[in-house]
């Protein structure tokens, strides 16, 4: 008996679906916020580091809904009309 025979056919079906889903937003948000707040350095208060946290925040959810997306709506389509 070979592989092929053993294989159910639902179990390839994961293979057929494109891979969508990544870390990198993430990993590239937590840089950002780690290269910010090391040159800040020392903090005065809580305050001061929930303010410029939240402002990056903002700052990054803008540029996501904006130019720079990670995935366009023009290439999700082009995905799905594949």
């Amino acid at each position: 008996m070979d592989a092929a025979t053993c294989v159910e056919p639902d179990d390839l079906i994961c293979w057929a679906m494109p891979l969508l889903w990544s870390t990198n937003p993430i990993e590239h948000l937590n840089n950002v916020l780690r290269k910010r707040t090391n040159v800040v350095g020392i903090f005065p208060n809580a305050d001061s580091a929930i303010r410029l946290i939240t402002m990056l925040l903002l700052e990054q959810t803008e540029d996501w809904l904006t130019e720079r997306a990670y995935m366009s709506e023009e290439s999700m389509h082009a995905i799905k009309t594949q």
